[in-house]
């Protein structure tokens, strides 16, 4: 009775999905017997990172967890009561850091609304084109600030939480919810966990590392600098995108497996899977 109570339930997620008129039944009965395959065959170790069709996902997916964090998010947000102090805004800083957390989950709301309409790559690549640009903005406040402070804290005053904003809003929209979502979408099922681990655990201990030398490397090259290093950051995830990274959207599993597969070789549903025996 329960197993049924979830086919229903599976089927109406489906055609809700899907559309009425999609014929989800085969899909249903493959996902089944893969699952069925999966738990016969056990869970995939390390030694099957070195196939294609799951070490180049797991180099897209370390990519973008790489430029997710280098792009300064989160040393922003750990240090921006500071930042809004250091530039010298009219607005208090605790006020601006409310500013900008409300506007992160505003548009991280906004994504989740978006990102199956648009797309994901198309996302990730204006994510970095707008960020690079605010970031650059960002930065040439700091620069202008210590040239002429008085002109910059009286007629730019507006500029570091106007370009924090922006910010906050393209990466929130793709670079905050995206590689997270692709590294669901990008691994096959039996390596979905070990690859998973290993490109999470990448991702907080860049976090880590941003967060920890945000202070000190403002320190030593100024704040405009470190500001225009994760500009620089920001155009190369451009490029990465633009080159590396596939659309997803609307893939199976098998489907953007076979991205990953030399164009010789065929290894879809079955043979996928034999890859693991």
């Amino acid at each position: 009775m329960i197993i049924r109570g979830k086919t229903i339930l599976s089927t109406l997620l489906n055609r809700w999905f899907r559309g009425k008129e999609y014929d989800c039944e085969s899909e249903l009965q493959a996902a089944k017997e893969n699952i069925q395959e999966l738990q016969a065959q056990g869970k995939a170790g390390i030694k099957v990172l070195n196939r294609p069709y799951i070490l180049r996902p797991l180099l897209i997916s370390l990519g973008l967890m790489f430029f997710q964090q280098l792009c300064g998010v989160n040393a922003i947000l750990f240090n921006a009561n500071t930042i809004f102090r250091d530039s010298g805004s009219s607005l208090g800083d605790n006020a601006s850091s409310v500013i900008v957390a409300a506007t992160q989950s505003i548009s991280t709301l906004c994504a989740s609304i978006i990102m199956d309409k648009a797309g994901r790559r198309i996302l990730l690549l204006f994510s970095s084109a707008v960020m690079t640009v605010s970031l650059v903005a960002v930065g040439a406040y700091f620069f202008v600030k210590e040239k002429n402070e008085e002109y910059a804290t009286g007629t730019l005053g507006w500029l570091p939480l106007t370009g924090l904003v922006v910010f906050m809003i393209a990466f929130s929209i793709a670079y905050g919810p995206i590689p997270w979502l692709m590294m669901g979408e990008l691994f096959p099922r039996d390596a979905r966990e070990i690859a998973g681990s290993i490109a999470s655990s990448t991702n907080w201990g860049l976090s880590f590392i941003v967060t920890l030398g945000f202070g000190p490397l403002q320190d030593v090259i100024g704040s405009y600098s470190v500001y225009w290093i994760f500009a620089s950051v920001c155009v190369l995830s451009f490029f990465f995108c633009l080159y590396y990274v596939p659309e997803t959207k609307g893939r199976t599993l098998e489907e953007i497996t076979q991205l990953f597969v030399g164009p010789s070789t065929s290894l879809l549903n079955d043979d996928i899977e034999n890859k693991f025996r």
